[in-house]
């Protein structure tokens, strides 16, 4: 079902939609599909729960986050057109792409070395 975020406390990590049929629903941090932090207003999708008595939502995915959602995991995010990409790993692939370039940068020195003293 769709819905928007009505209500979102952080220190509690609860909050409250309003689905489309007009009823609020409860959801916490962990009915959260992906880490991004609800902001109210925001549109989301989830699946309704009325079986424990009182509404609940669960399966919450932010279907629409802003440029400044957070993530509720601490870490910084970049969002590139709705696809999240954790700032930790844009970090790991720079490091591994210097990393690969100073190995190809010191493998071709032992190269011209070798070729150095057989040239002699």
């Amino acid at each position: 079902m769709r819905g928007k975020i009505v209500t979102w406390d952080a220190e509690l990590g609860s909050g409250e939609l309003e689905g489309e049929d007009g009823v609020e629903r409860r959801f916490s941090a962990a009915a959260l599909i992906e880490e991004i932090r609800p902001v109210v207003g925001v549109e989301a999708l989830f699946i309704p729960d009325e079986v424990s008595g009182a509404p609940l939502a669960k399966q919450v995915r932010i279907s629409a986050p802003p440029v400044a959602a957070q993530s509720t995991d601490g870490l910084s995010h970049v969002v590139i057109t709705d696809i999240h990409v954790p700032f930790g790993s844009v970090l790991a692939l720079v490091f591994k792409v210097a990393v690969a370039g100073a190995l190809v940068s010191l493998i071709g020195a032992v190269v011209f070395t070798i070729l150095k003293v057989i040239v002699r």
